[in-house]
C-alpha cells in the first residue's frame, strides 16, 4: 500500500538505480479511462434505466467537494469498485483522525496544481495524492458525519451535445445541483465514440476535456444565478457582497 511521501521517494530512487521508467499519471489515468469506456463501466454513461450516478464525491474528513476532472476521476474509480456514494480521504488524513486504513486497501491517484509552488519556468507544480474510499478505513466512527446530499431524481439534466466537454459539463452540473443526468442512449453512444477518439489522440486530452467541462459548468451556474437575480424583487445590496 503506497501512500506516504517517503515511499514515493524510495520508488523514485529505485527507478534511477534500475533504469525502469514509469508512465506519467496522465497516461495511466487515460489508459484506465479508455478501459472503463470500452466496458461501459462509467458513472456518466446511462444504466439500464437511463440514469447516471450523480452523487458528489467529497473529502470524507473536510467535506470538500472535488471539482472538474478530479470529480470525474474519483467518480469513475468508485463506480468501478461498486462504491457509488462513498467519499474519499488520504492515508495521512485517515491516520490523523484515528480512523486508519485497512491493510489490503488500494489507493487511486488524483493530481492537483500547487499554485504556491512553481518550477523554473513559473509553471505550477503538480502534486499527486493517493486516496482511499471511506469504506476502507478501520474505524469509520472516527470520521465526521457528513451531511448526505440527496439526489432529486424527479429533476434531471438531459444533455443535448455529444461533444465530450459539454456532455461532461452537463454531468458535473447535475452533480453540482444534486439532480439526475439522463442522456439519450444514442447521444451517449456518440459521446463515447468522440471521447474515445480524443483520449486515443493524446493522454493530455483527458485533462483538457475536464478543464473545459468544469469551465462550461461554472458558466452555466453563473448564468443561472444572474437570471435568478434579475427575476428577484429589487432589494438593497448588502455590503458583504461588495467587490
Amino acid at each position: 500500500m503506497m501512500n506516504t511521501q517517503e515511499e514515493k521517494m524510495t520508488n523514485q530512487t529505485n527507478d534511477r538505480k534500475t533504469g525502469v521508467t514509469f508512465k506519467p499519471i496522465t497516461e495511466l489515468q487515460t489508459e484506465h479511462m479508455l478501459d472503463l469506456l470500452e466496458k461501459r463501466n462509467l458513472p456518466f454513461l446511462p444504466d439500464e434505466n437511463g440514469f447516471c450516478d450523480t452523487r458528489a464525491v467529497r473529502n470524507a474528513l473536510t467535506g470538500y467537494e472535488f471539482t472538474g476532472i478530479n470529480q470525474i476521476l474519483a467518480k469513475a474509480y468508485l463506480h468501478e469498485k461498486g462504491l457509488d456514494g462513498h467519499n474519499i480521504l488520504t492515508f495521512d488524513q485517515a491516520n490523523k483522525c484515528g480512523a486508519g486504513i485497512k491493510k489490503d486497501a488500494k489507493a487511486f491517484l488524483l493530481s492537483f496544481q500547487d499554485m504556491d509552488k512553481r518550477d523554473e519556468n513559473g509553471k505550477a507544480k503538480v502534486v499527486i495524492n493517493h486516496y482511499f474510499a471511506d469504506s476502507h478505513v478501520k474505524r469509520p466512527e472516527k470520521l465526521p458525519s457528513l451531511w448526505k446530499i440527496s439526489i432529486y431524481t424527479k429533476d434531471s439534466i438531459e444533455p443535448r451535445f455529444s461533444n465530450p466537454s459539454k456532455y461532461l459539463g452537463g454531468y458535473l452540473l447535475s452533480i453540482h445541483y444534486g439532480i439526475g443526468f439522463t442522456p439519450p442512449s444514442e447521444l451517449a453512444a456518440e459521446f463515447s465514440q468522440k471521447f474515445k477518439e480524443a483520449l486515443q489522440a493524446s493522454p493530455s486530452n483527458l485533462f483538457k476535456i475536464g478543464r473545459d467541462a468544469h469551465r462550461w459548468m461554472k458558466e452555466d451556474v453563473s448564468q443561472t444565478a444572474e437570471r435568478a437575480e434579475r427575476a428577484a424583487p429589487t432589494h438593497s445590496a448588502s455590503s458583504s457582497f461588495s467587490r
